[in-house]
């Protein structure tokens, strides 16, 4: 009776953990151009490794919480407007010269 005692409060420790960890992460920003056909550029996505701390449980006389140094991919997406070209570079025509 003991154990099982035990055991659920560990599982409850641990469900109210990744409940506070999940509640601190940011939301996700959703980036919107006001004019999209005025404004020209790519999406480029890269990745970084990035270090975060995790709570795990050890058990000793008592459950004692423990912080863990993990590191994780972290992708990060950002908007590059490519820039218009030069007005040397145009004809009287409006065509790019030499492209």
């Amino acid at each position: 009776m003991r154990t099982l005692l035990i055991a659920v409060i560990v599982c409850a420790m641990v469900i109210l953990t990744y409940a506070l960890e999940f509640k601190q992460q940011e939301p996700t920003r959703i980036v919107t151009l006001a004019d999209e056909n005025s404004t020209k550029g790519v999406w480029k996505k890269k990745v970084l490794w990035k270090a975060r701390w995790v709570k795990e449980w050890k058990q000793e006389k008592v459950w004692k919480a423990m912080w863990k140094k993990v590191w994780g991919p972290v992708e990060i997406h950002e908007w590059f407007p490519i820039s218009k070209p030069p007005q040397i570079w145009k004809d009287s025509d409006g065509s790019l010269n030499g492209v």
